[in-house]
């Protein structure tokens, strides 16, 4: 692996930022069946606050049973509790990233493990935490984002010291319970309404009834470019509340109701990729792809665990829902037959940059036509959703297995994308025999945009011995903001031999909104295939469920 300071060196000058447009959108149609995991499975406890999920593996925040981790999506779990040093078995949140977990207790503070759930270091008041009872937690790069009944406390030093942020900072209310943040910006939802900070919490702004679901009281909250997503509780007597989404950065907002088909008005979490939103309620887990226009609700009828839903997340196609009954995991059926992932203005939230290596480019110059490329050798990752942070290392991500980090990079990483909040950077370290399909002649900043369809395979020209920088433009394969591109690249796999895959990388209004949608290999060694290329539902192996039979790589 190249270290940090020689990819920093290498990547100088700056460009205009990589931008992608969309792919990988959930079937509008789609009918989710859920399958629901309880104590009978290992949980530890059916009462579930709280969930997240990276490839087949599956964190659970139990209410009493402590973290429960299943590395085969739920077949079987493992339960990590106050004996591993977890702050309190009793878990409100969890965020994970590589190997390194984060659990918000309550009254046991914020527990962190770095080796993948074995041991915790836990951080209380005693460290400057607001409150030893944490609702909900995010992290990115060394910066640490705990919600806590005290304020919000963030550390950007991995947890080691905590700056904490309340009211006299002008935050909505003390009582935090979720929080996000994408770039400089911070979302806290809080009792006293959705606070945001613009300046990494020196000053807020706090967006309540106007709009809002008729209640200042907000539960979560995530955000995709300029697009946010409010679940408002409402009044307990039962007026106000719903989702409530801001198109432009919180200055209006639409709140969806029971009335446009949501479950219940009582809305506990929310998530979402590109159009596609899914809302934790007191009615169930709600669905919307058409931006919250309208709702399709799944409950116990659908094999819900139970109607109250406290977290939901996704990944492609699979729903987890965290519910007072079990951790709920719903799917609908692969794709229908081999096709050409589309490219048509999918927003995506701002990603993480890769640690080991991700600025290489180079210019993409004439895309070749459609290439023989068998439907049953293409591996697919399903619709994925992984943020490229705006540092230096930004987004480590390994094609065969589905293993991602964030700070840093790893064995076996193939694909690294980083960089500023105006560019994006592209990186191959030589052992990792990685190379971009390069358009323009081999010059590290030109055209890596490729077409649905364009051949990646032997014939093509690529660049990767370095970082590149790769620009924005109008031209046909140049990048572009609020849409979705497809980089195409080939890596050295667990065969110690050459294969050939491609990654979409969705962009929103700015270039350092920017996130993995979706990315794809040939599993035959030297064969070619197509830009945006999908195999077909007999043939399909998506990465992250049982079946995987990729190892990490050797370097």
């Amino acid at each position: 692996m190249q270290s940090n300071t020689l990819k920093k060196s290498a990547v100088g000058a700056i460009a205009t930022a990589v931008i992608v447009t969309g792919v990988l959108a959930t079937p509008a149609t789609a009918s989710y069946t859920f399958t629901n995991y309880t104590t009978a499975n290992g949980l530890g406890n059916n009462s579930v606050y709280g969930v997240y999920a990276s490839g087949s593996t599956i964190y659970a925040a139990t209410f009493g049973g402590g973290l429960s981790v299943s590395s085969n999506g739920g077949t079987s779990w493992t339960n990590r509790t106050t004996a591993n040093g977890l702050g309190s078995n009793y878990v409100f949140g969890v965020y994970a990233s590589g190997s390194t977990i984060y659990a918000a207790t309550y009254g046991g503070g914020l527990s962190v493990s770095s080796d993948g759930g074995t041991s915790f270091t836990n951080y209380t008041t005693a460290n400057g935490l607001g409150n030893n009872s944490v609702r909900g937690v995010y992290a990115s790069g060394s910066t640490i984002y705990a919600a806590t009944y005290g304020g919000l406390s963030v550390s950007t030093n991995n947890g080691t010291s905590w700056t904490n942020y309340t009211t006299a900072n002008g935050l909505g209310s003390n009582y935090v319970s979720g929080v996000y943040a994408s770039g400089g910006t911070i979302y806290a939802a809080t009792d006293g309404g959705l606070s945001i900070s613009s300046d990494g919490g020196s000053t807020w702004s706090n967006r309540n009834i106007d709009g809002l679901g008729n209640d200042p009281a907000v539960f979560g909250v995530y955000a995709i470019g300029s697009t946010i997503y409010a679940a408002t509780l409402g009044e307990f007597l039962g007026s106000g509340g719903g989702l409530s989404v801001s198109s432009n950065g919180g200055t209006s907002w639409t709140n969806y109701t029971t009335t446009n088909g949501l479950g219940n008005n009582f809305v506990l979490g929310v998530y979402a990729i590109g159009s596609t939103i899914y809302a934790a309620t007191a009615g169930g887990v709600s669905v919307s792809s058409d931006g919250g226009t309208s709702w399709t609700n799944y409950t116990t009828a659908n094999g819900l665990g139970s109607n109250g839903v406290y977290g939901v997340y996704a990944i492609g196609s699979t729903i987890y829902a965290a519910t007072d009954g079990g951790l709920s995991v719903g799917v609908v059926p692969a794709p229908g037959a081999f096709a050409l992932l589309g490219v048509a203005g999918l927003a995506a939230r701002r990603r993480r940059r890769c640690t080991a290596s991700c600025a290489t480019a180079a210019a993409v110059a004439a895309v070749a036509t459609l290439a023989s490329t068998s439907a049953g050798g293409v591996i697919y990752s399903g619709p994925v959703d992984l943020v490229i942070p705006v540092d230096s290392e930004g987004r480590y991500l390994n094609l065969e297995t589905g293993v991602s980090t964030t700070g840093g990079g790893f064995d076996g990483c193939d694909f690294n994308a980083y960089g500023g909040d105006e560019y994006l950077n592209l990186w191959s370290a030589p052992s990792w025999g990685t190379g971009y399909r390069d358009l323009t002649g081999g010059a590290p900043s030109g055209y890596t945009n490729l077409q649905p369809g364009a051949v990646i395979g032997g014939a093509g020209q690529y660049f990767g011995t370095t970082a590149g920088t790769y620009p924005f433009g109008t031209d046909t394969n140049q990048w572009k903001l609020n849409s979705t591109g497809i980089v195409g690249l080939r890596f050295i796999a667990s065969d110690n031999l050459t294969h050939y895959g491609w990654v979409a990388i969705a962009f929103g209004a700015t270039a350092a909104d920017r996130r993995i949608v979706g990315y794809a290999y040939e599993s035959v060694a030297g064969a070619s295939i197509v830009a945006g290329a999908i195999p077909a539902p007999g043939a399909m192996a998506l990465l992250g469920v049982a079946g995987l039979v990729g190892t990490r790589r050797r370097r």
